[in-house]
């Protein structure tokens, strides 16, 4: 039984940690515009779409999530927030995920994510690199050190700044 209780919260934790709303809103809205633009132009092939779409949700769902949590957690950032903006997905927190089964998926994601554009390479030519590296970067770069760009926009700054319900000047971003 235990065996079943721990896949079971594997699954959860992968579930979890894909966070399917923010990943649909972000890269399948984007995804869906790019297909409906090639479809249109009639050069939308399906196995030209398919390891796009696969490999979007893989980098923004599994490797960019993973990280973030990973980050989240050995940042202290888990452990003492309670909001839902902040803090990823707060698996290793709900001890549905280990650090290192998300080192793991980071690991897996983003062998496939490489092996997908290498495919994508290969049909479409030299943009995919160009286009699989920004999104690499990016999920890296967005909780990693040393960028962590997640901490240096100006809206992570108002978050960290702006407790519920100040107003005012304590909502300000700080110095």
């Amino acid at each position: 039984m235990k065996t079943i209780n721990k896949n079971q919260n594997t699954i959860l934790g992968l579930w979890k940690l894909f966070r399917a709303i923010p990943v649909l809103t972000f890269s399948g809205s984007l995804m869906l515009i790019n297909v409906a633009f090639a479809w249109k132009y009639g050069t939308a092939l399906w196995y030209h779409v398919l390891p796009l779409v696969v490999g979007g949700f893989l980098i923004n769902g599994f490797l960019g999530h993973s990280l973030n949590d990973i980050n989240d957690w050995e940042s202290g950032t888990d452990q003492v927030s309670r909001g839902i903006l902040s803090g990823g997905s707060k698996v290793i927190k709900m001890g549905l995920l280990y650090k290192d089964a998300l080192n793991i998926i980071a690991f897996l994601s983003l062998l496939a994510i490489l092996l997908i554009g290498l495919y994508l390479y290969l049909l479409r030519g030299l943009l995919v690199l160009v286009a699989l590296a920004i999104g690499i970067f990016t999920a890296w770069a967005y909780t990693c050190p040393p960028f962590r760009l997640v901490s240096k926009v100006p809206s992570a700054h108002l978050k960290r700044a702006c407790k519920p319900g100040e107003t005012g000047d304590k909502c300000m971003p700080r110095p």
